[in-house]
């Protein structure tokens, strides 16, 4: 259920503006991490609307927060979330090869999201039809050939990633592998499914040659309705990220390069390489 609050914080005498906010879950649930966040959006809203924000308000905030703190402590930590390893994707490879196009394309971008350690949001796209946003989404011309040696890898350029700066793009290689689970081949289908067009990447043509791209919301609910079949647990949309990571953690790969390839900052990486 969604709720709508309006926050009103007085601050000697000064009313801030009310700001309308829709917050997803019990507000007495809320930990001061997801405060502290909402807090600079406030700030950012303010800002947006040319409205001066109390400066008396941060050390009462700041004030708020390190007393919730405290009290978040005796609550349970959340638990991590599930990663998807390779023992699931032949099940989820079983599955979505039974369906039709739409199902064959999400697992050609689950394939592509694992071995990439890609976010569902940078592969899918926000409307299932009409023009894409072609200065935010993935197309067809975005996918490189790179051939060191006699192999054959694919990049893909990402220009909307979400640790993207402004301006700069980031990549993500594929390398070929000889067996189902292939990236290169997974991404090969799919510009084939194209037909040559300049269109978004991870889509099919339904049966009346109208061109539907992979939304979020679709391929996420499709993947929680076979991970539920499965019985495996807590998987999410993250959860590819995590796997990937997880694998090359285990191999012995060195976290440099894990954040080479994940397209990581700092030790975030940490947070993800578990098995």
């Amino acid at each position: 259920m969604v709720y709508r609050e309006e926050l009103e914080m007085a601050t000697n005498g000064d009313i801030m503006t009310h700001v309308p906010i829709e917050v997803p879950f019990d507000l007495q649930q809320l930990a001061s991490s997801t405060l502290a966040k909402y807090t600079h959006g406030i700030k950012l809203w303010h800002l947006y609307h040319k409205l001066q924000y109390p400066k008396d308000a941060d050390n009462r905030v700041k004030a708020l927060l390190k007393a919730s703190v405290r009290a978040d402590v005796p609550a349970p930590l959340q638990p991590k979330k599930d990663a998807i390893h390779l023992r699931h994707l032949p099940f989820l490879t079983d599955r979505l090869l039974q369906g039709a196009k739409k199902e064959k394309a999400i697992l050609d971008l689950a394939i592509t999201a694992f071995w990439g350690m890609a976010r569902l949001a940078e592969l899918t796209y926000q409307f299932s039809t009409g023009n894409p946003e072609c200065a935010e989404s993935l197309l067809t011309p975005d996918v490189k050939t790179k051939q060191p040696g006699n192999t054959t890898r694919l990049v893909l350029v990402l220009r909307e990633a979400k640790t993207c700066n402004p301006g700069i793009v980031q990549k993500i290689e594929l390398k070929p592998l000889d067996n189902m689970l292939c990236p290169v081949k997974a991404v090969t289908r799919c510009l084939e499914e194209a037909g040559g067009a300049n269109t978004l990447l991870f889509g099919y043509y339904n049966n009346n040659s109208n061109r539907i791209h992979l939304t979020r919301d679709s391929v996420t609910r499709a993947l929680s309705k076979i991970w539920s079949e499965g019985d495996f647990g807590r998987l999410s949309g993250h959860s590819s990220r995590i796997g990937d990571a997880s694998l090359w953690n285990a191999l012995g790969i060195n976290s440099q390069d894990i954040c080479l390839l994940g397209r990581w900052i700092y030790e975030c990486y940490k947070l993800y390489s578990y098995v």
